[in-house]
Protein backbone atom coordinates (compact mmCIF):
# COMPACT_ATOMS: atom_id res chain seq x y z
CA UNK A 1 0.00 0.00 0.00
CA UNK A 2 1.44 3.38 -1.00
CA UNK A 3 1.03 6.24 1.43
CA UNK A 4 0.32 9.70 0.13
CA UNK A 5 3.11 12.21 0.50
CA UNK A 6 1.06 14.26 2.96
CA UNK A 7 0.44 11.24 5.20
CA UNK A 8 4.08 10.28 5.05
CA UNK A 9 5.26 13.82 5.77
CA UNK A 10 2.95 14.06 8.75
CA UNK A 11 4.59 10.93 10.13
CA UNK A 12 7.77 13.06 10.38
CA UNK A 13 10.20 10.56 9.10
CA UNK A 14 9.07 7.73 10.99
CA UNK A 15 6.82 5.16 12.18
CA UNK A 16 3.59 5.32 10.20
CA UNK A 17 3.28 1.88 8.69
CA UNK A 18 1.04 0.65 5.91
CA UNK A 19 1.59 -2.87 7.21
CA UNK A 20 3.53 -4.31 10.14
CA UNK A 21 6.80 -4.00 8.22
CA UNK A 22 6.26 -1.20 5.70
CA UNK A 23 7.42 2.18 6.96
CA UNK A 24 8.05 5.71 5.75
CA UNK A 25 10.96 8.04 6.34
CA UNK A 26 11.37 11.67 5.36
CA UNK A 27 14.62 12.31 3.49
CA UNK A 28 16.36 15.32 2.01
CA UNK A 29 15.83 15.27 -1.78
CA UNK A 30 19.16 17.05 -2.29
CA UNK A 31 20.92 14.29 -0.35
CA UNK A 32 19.68 11.57 -2.71
CA UNK A 33 20.18 13.32 -6.05
CA UNK A 34 21.76 16.34 -7.66
CA UNK A 35 19.71 19.43 -8.49
CA UNK A 36 19.96 18.51 -12.19
CA UNK A 37 18.64 14.99 -11.57
CA UNK A 38 15.76 16.33 -9.47
CA UNK A 39 15.01 18.96 -12.10
CA UNK A 40 14.77 16.28 -14.78
CA UNK A 41 12.28 14.23 -12.75
CA UNK A 42 10.17 17.20 -11.66
CA UNK A 43 10.20 18.81 -15.11
CA UNK A 44 9.04 15.58 -16.73
CA UNK A 45 5.73 15.67 -14.84
CA UNK A 46 5.02 19.19 -13.64
CA UNK A 47 3.17 20.31 -16.77
CA UNK A 48 0.65 17.51 -16.36
CA UNK A 49 0.21 18.02 -12.64
CA UNK A 50 -0.10 21.81 -12.76
CA UNK A 51 -2.72 22.39 -15.43
CA UNK A 52 -5.77 23.85 -13.77
CA UNK A 53 -8.81 26.01 -14.41
CA UNK A 54 -10.97 28.20 -12.20
CA UNK A 55 -14.41 29.44 -13.24
CA UNK A 56 -16.87 31.77 -11.56
CA UNK A 57 -19.79 32.94 -13.66
CA UNK A 58 -18.38 34.07 -16.99
CA UNK A 59 -14.85 34.61 -15.60
CA UNK A 60 -12.21 31.92 -16.18
CA UNK A 61 -8.58 31.64 -15.07
CA UNK A 62 -6.37 28.95 -16.56
CA UNK A 63 -2.92 27.81 -15.47
CA UNK A 64 -0.97 25.94 -18.15
CA UNK A 65 2.48 25.11 -19.52
CA UNK A 66 4.13 24.83 -16.10
CA UNK A 67 7.86 24.26 -16.26
CA UNK A 68 10.73 24.11 -13.82
CA UNK A 69 12.84 27.26 -13.87
CA UNK A 70 15.31 25.90 -11.30
CA UNK A 71 15.80 23.56 -8.38
CA UNK A 72 17.93 24.86 -5.56
CA UNK A 73 20.06 22.70 -3.30
CA UNK A 74 21.16 22.18 -0.52
CA UNK A 75 17.86 23.66 0.76
CA UNK A 76 15.52 21.88 -1.68
CA UNK A 77 13.31 24.43 -3.42
CA UNK A 78 11.63 24.27 -6.81
CA UNK A 79 11.10 27.43 -8.86
CA UNK A 80 8.22 27.09 -11.31
CA UNK A 81 7.05 29.26 -14.19
CA UNK A 82 3.67 28.90 -15.88
CA UNK A 83 1.27 30.68 -18.21
CA UNK A 84 -1.84 32.31 -16.76
CA UNK A 85 -4.83 33.19 -18.93
CA UNK A 86 -7.86 35.24 -17.86
CA UNK A 87 -11.11 35.33 -19.83
CA UNK A 88 -14.40 37.07 -19.19
CA UNK A 89 -17.13 36.09 -21.58
CA UNK A 90 -15.97 36.20 -25.17
CA UNK A 91 -14.74 39.80 -25.23
CA UNK A 92 -12.07 40.05 -22.54
CA UNK A 93 -8.98 37.89 -22.84
CA UNK A 94 -5.53 38.44 -21.45
CA UNK A 95 -2.60 36.28 -20.53
CA UNK A 96 0.74 36.51 -18.85
CA UNK A 97 3.20 34.68 -16.71
CA UNK A 98 3.48 33.38 -13.19
CA UNK A 99 6.50 32.36 -11.15
CA UNK A 100 6.31 30.65 -7.80
CA UNK A 101 8.58 28.67 -5.55
CA UNK A 102 7.99 25.75 -3.23
CA UNK A 103 10.08 23.70 -0.84
CA UNK A 104 10.55 20.10 -1.99
CA UNK A 105 10.22 17.28 0.55
CA UNK A 106 10.83 13.60 -0.07
CA UNK A 107 9.52 10.46 1.59
CA UNK A 108 10.74 6.90 1.16
CA UNK A 109 8.46 3.92 1.81
CA UNK A 110 10.49 0.86 2.74
CA UNK A 111 10.26 -2.60 4.24
CA UNK A 112 12.24 -2.94 7.46
CA UNK A 113 12.89 -1.89 11.01
CA UNK A 114 12.01 1.70 11.95
CA UNK A 115 15.49 2.96 12.84
CA UNK A 116 17.64 0.64 10.74
CA UNK A 117 19.49 1.91 7.67
CA UNK A 118 17.44 1.53 4.50
CA UNK A 119 18.93 -0.78 1.87
CA UNK A 120 18.18 -0.48 -1.84
CA UNK A 121 16.26 -3.75 -1.85
CA UNK A 122 14.06 -2.50 1.01
CA UNK A 123 12.75 0.50 -0.97
CA UNK A 124 9.13 0.15 -2.11
CA UNK A 125 8.59 3.72 -3.37
CA UNK A 126 9.78 7.28 -2.95
CA UNK A 127 8.06 10.58 -3.68
CA UNK A 128 9.17 14.18 -3.72
CA UNK A 129 6.38 16.70 -3.18
CA UNK A 130 5.96 20.45 -3.43
CA UNK A 131 4.92 21.50 0.07
CA UNK A 132 4.04 25.21 0.02
CA UNK A 133 3.60 28.05 -2.45
CA UNK A 134 5.31 31.41 -2.55
CA UNK A 135 4.31 33.58 -5.54
CA UNK A 136 7.42 35.40 -6.74
CA UNK A 137 6.00 37.11 -9.84
CA UNK A 138 2.64 37.55 -11.56
CA UNK A 139 2.43 39.51 -14.77
CA UNK A 140 -1.03 39.52 -16.38
CA UNK A 141 -1.81 42.81 -18.10
CA UNK A 142 -5.36 44.20 -17.98
CA UNK A 143 -6.51 41.58 -15.48
CA UNK A 144 -9.14 42.45 -12.88
CA UNK A 145 -7.83 43.72 -9.54
CA UNK A 146 -8.84 40.53 -7.70
CA UNK A 147 -6.46 38.48 -9.89
CA UNK A 148 -3.36 39.34 -7.86
CA UNK A 149 -0.53 37.55 -6.03
CA UNK A 150 -2.73 36.84 -2.99
CA UNK A 151 -5.54 35.29 -5.06
CA UNK A 152 -3.09 33.18 -7.09
CA UNK A 153 -1.36 32.03 -3.88
CA UNK A 154 -4.68 31.02 -2.30
CA UNK A 155 -5.66 29.13 -5.48
CA UNK A 156 -2.30 27.37 -5.70
CA UNK A 157 -2.44 26.55 -1.97
CA UNK A 158 -5.49 24.41 -2.76
CA UNK A 159 -3.85 22.77 -5.80
CA UNK A 160 -0.21 22.23 -4.95
CA UNK A 161 1.03 21.38 -1.44
CA UNK A 162 1.52 17.66 -0.90
CA UNK A 163 -0.58 16.91 -3.99
CA UNK A 164 1.94 17.72 -6.70
CA UNK A 165 4.36 14.84 -6.17
CA UNK A 166 6.92 13.09 -8.31
CA UNK A 167 8.20 9.51 -8.26
CA UNK A 168 11.86 9.53 -7.20
CA UNK A 169 12.10 5.81 -6.45
CA UNK A 170 14.78 5.25 -9.09
CA UNK A 171 16.90 8.11 -7.72
CA UNK A 172 16.72 6.66 -4.20
CA UNK A 173 17.55 3.18 -5.49
CA UNK A 174 20.61 4.41 -7.42
CA UNK A 175 21.71 6.50 -4.42
CA UNK A 176 21.61 3.46 -2.13
CA UNK A 177 23.15 1.09 -4.70
CA UNK A 178 26.04 3.54 -5.04
CA UNK A 179 27.00 2.84 -1.42
CA UNK A 180 25.23 5.73 0.30
CA UNK A 181 23.06 5.17 3.35
CA UNK A 182 19.77 6.52 4.52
Amino acid sequence: MRLSCIAALSALGGLAAASSQERTRAVDPCAIASADQLRFVVASGIGRRLSASYASGDEHVTLAHADVAAIDCPAPRVQVRADVRYERGTATRTSGGLRFASPLAAVVTYQGAPNAPIRADDVRSASACLTAVSVTALEVRNAPSWLDDAWIKAWLDRLVPNVVCFDVTSLVYVHLKSGHTM
